[in-house]
């Protein structure tokens, strides 16, 4: 009874082991996934054709060790609703292209989107990912998203801030100018000091 009993309860063991051994390798990868920080995760831009906009993507290691990780443009993963892929990836430059980040250590990559000024491509949107590769480690990799749309320029407008501050600096320095000139023709009445305001 006792033999029966001690073979189950290894039995049980090795099967508890083997299910660990199965189980792991799926666990890996969520758990190293986790420990790399991207903020923001999606970014939306709209940008008038013939101009460029600037985002900037946090990252952080999380693990325990130092790793370097690359950037670069990559087909997305997962089309996003009424989103089609970017006509070209030259569209898209990032620095830098690898960064070093030790343990708790935070970077970040700058995106520079420029939509070249060209005929039919106003309100079409386009999605890229920009791939996040761990050299040292290929499963510490993650990818961040860019939804863009091809706005319309706005209309050429005043600018009245402009406008007012250059009017209110002309009426003051008219103001000063007087009160100083109104200054010195109190001082010398009699314009003996000056010929200047003898009539």
């Amino acid at each position: 009874m006792a033999k029966a009993l001690t073979a189950k309860w290894w039995s049980l063991c090795g099967l508890v082991i083997a299910a660990a051994l199965l189980i792991l390798p799926f666990l890996t990868p969520s758990v190293l996934a986790n420990s790399l920080v991207i903020s923001p995760y999606i970014t939306e831009v709209e940008i008038s054709p013939g101009t460029t906009a600037r985002v900037i993507f946090f990252i952080e290691n999380g693990l325990d060790s130092n790793y370097t990780f690359h950037f670069s443009i990559a087909e997305p993963l997962n089309l996003r609703e009424d989103f089609a892929n970017l006509p070209d990836s030259t569209w898209i430059k990032l620095d830098p292209e690898h960064i070093a980040l030790a343990p708790g250590e935070r970077g970040w990559v700058e995106v520079e989107v420029a939509i070249p000024s060209l005929e039919g491509i106003k309100g079409q949107k386009w999605q890229a990912d920009i791939s996040i590769a761990c050299e040292e480690q290929p499963l510490l990799s993650s990818n961040a998203v860019i939804l863009i749309t091809a706005g319309k320029p706005s209309p050429e407008s005043t600018n009245w801030a402009m406008v007012g501050g250059l009017v209110l600096s002309s009426v003051v320095g008219v103001v000063l100018w007087n009160h100083h000139h109104e200054q010195k023709r109190n001082e010398w009445p009699t314009g003996l000091k000056t010929k200047h305001w003898i009539k």
